[in-house]
């Protein structure tokens, strides 16, 4: 569409004065909200497909500490039969007892940069890597180590994991599915106000049609109509959302939320999302005259 062609649209001169119509004046503000909350809800469900889609691809790491034994120490017999009881389960890449110091680095920020760890006991902790893309079963892993290592627990953030891209897949539908509705929502609006319209109008419709205005032409004057209050109100709708993205992404760069992985959108993404006035915009147009025609049928 060209830009003078969007001007005229903009800037119409209609037969029939469907501005007064008090329904009609709040046309573009609806819009406008609408088309706000349909870009915040496609760039959630673009946000956590590709949250989905880097989480899957990435292994799973799942750590272990079996109960603590001051007195009597796990012996390499015992690890080494946990371990084996942890290979077997599907999916499992590799099982590696972690080293005294390198429990010690992660307890240490617990304890203090001054604290000593000699005399303490500390856990002997195992970390599990599961196969790239690979999401294991939840049940699975406790039901195991009830039975190898009963007492031992898993850590909760690293247990939580394998959950983030079922969370993210969840998300992504839920926000397809309100930017549908979103979509249905505008359709129903539409359709409303052209029907209240044309109520309103019927006398100065019959004259039209009584001067030799043909059925199209009466339906494109409720389609402009419906267009030009869409397109300046989408637009509008649009860049406050887009306003509301980059001040919402640019916080949780600046305050990284922990758990939650970081919000990316791409190129393809923010044409997608650009996409989204224009499609409503043609949608509001093609319910509006429609709906124009249908009334026009029913009153004869």
């Amino acid at each position: 569409m060209s830009g003078a062609r969007v001007a005229a649209i903009l800037d119409l001169e209609l037969d029939l004065p469907l501005a007064d119509t008090p329904a009609s004046r709040f046309l573009a503000w609806i819009a406008a909200g609408l088309i706000g909350l349909a870009v915040l809800a496609l760039a959630l469900a673009l946000a956590a497909d590709g949250a989905a889609w880097r989480i899957a691809r990435e292994p799973v790491m799942v750590t272990v500490a079996l109960p603590t034994r001051a007195e009597q120490p796990f012996t390499d017999l015992e690890l080494g039969t946990v371990t084996q009881a942890l290979r077997r389960l599907p999916g499992v890449a590799q099982v590696r007892v972690l080293a005294a110091q390198d429990v010690g680095r992660l307890v240490q920020p617990w304890l203090g940069t001054d604290a000593t760890l000699s005399g303490l006991p500390l856990p002997c902790l195992i970390e599990i890597a599961y196969e790239p893309g690979f999401r294991p079963d939840p049940t699975m892993l406790p039901a195991e180590l009830a039975t190898a290592a009963p007492g031992a627990t898993i850590d909760p953030e690293t247990a939580d994991a394998p959950h983030l891209d079922r969370a993210a897949r969840v998300l992504r539908d839920v926000s397809l599915g309100a930017a549908g509705l979103i979509f249905m929502a505008m359709a129903v609006v539409v359709a409303a106000v052209t029907r209240m319209s044309l109520d309103l109008h019927q006398a100065t419709v019959d004259l039209l049609r009584l001067m030799g205005a043909s059925e199209d032409h009466v339906g494109r004057q409720f389609e402009q109509h419906a267009l030009a209050n869409a397109l300046r109100g989408g637009l509008a709708g649009f860049a406050a959302a887009i306003l509301l993205l980059a001040v919402a992404v640019t916080l949780l760069s600046l305050c990284p939320v922990p758990g939650l992985p970081d919000p990316e959108l791409h190129l393809r993404d923010w044409l997608l999302l650009g996409c989204v006035p224009v499609v409503g915009a043609l949608l509001t147009a093609l319910v509006a005259r429609r709906t124009a025609r249908w009334g026009l049928r029913r009153i004869g």
